[in-house]
């Protein structure tokens, strides 16, 4: 009898670590959602001339509506980053596509940057309906270059519902499917079966 629980103590030391691991998966999981809405992947598109490197970052979809949109204006023959120039971010839901490139516009609205982080113009635009949106920069001047056509760099994203549902069922999903999870859940049923006898 002593040789069994002196298995057991064994077992449920060295497996507790498995136990935690398989509880730490289950608080993690919502760290993890809070970490996604946060950090959605981005689309990043860029724009060169002779004078500016141009980055513009989009979310890839719509996880909340406190997803950012950032443009970062880089001037080459200064070798600096040029925050001095007018922005703005239009917004337009879409209807349907009519092509690769053409999209028939239901309505739209300007965004104006809520200010700069990390170099980075930030805006927040509202994408809180569901469906399609195209998302356009426009930079009407860089210092004291003024453009005549605004430089435009553009991308269209979707905020479905069932992406986010999806997200959230393959997280809670991932729990249960941990094999540390088991492992710990039987090393803990043997040790208390060791216990009662």
């Amino acid at each position: 009898m002593k040789k069994y629980i002196l298995i057991g103590l064994v077992l449920s030391v060295s497996l507790q670590g498995c136990m935690m691991g398989g509880m730490g998966m289950m608080h993690g999981g919502d760290n993890e959602n809070m970490e996604m809405a946060n950090h959605t992947t981005m689309i990043i598109k860029e724009f060169n001339t002779a004078q500016y490197k141009i980055t513009a970052e989009f979310p890839s979809m719509v996880m909340s509506n406190a997803e950012n949109c950032n443009l970062k204006i880089f001037d080459k023959i200064e070798s600096k980053v040029q925050t001095d120039a007018s922005v703005y971010l239009e917004v337009a839901k879409v209807d349907s596509e009519t092509n690769d490139y053409g999209v028939q516009v239901a309505s739209s609205f300007e965004s104006k940057p809520m200010g700069i982080k990390n170099d980075y113009f930030v805006f927040k635009p509202d994408l809180s309906a569901v469906g399609k949106y195209q998302l356009t920069f426009k930079i009407k001047r860089i210092g004291s270059n003024t453009f005549s056509d605004p430089i435009s760099i553009e991308a269209v994203i979707e905020n479905h519902p069932d992406m986010k549902q999806d997200r959230a069922n393959s997280n809670l999903g991932s729990i249960f499917t941990s094999p540390y999870f088991y492992v710990g859940t039987l090393a803990m049923a043997l040790m208390m079966v060791f216990m009662i006898f």
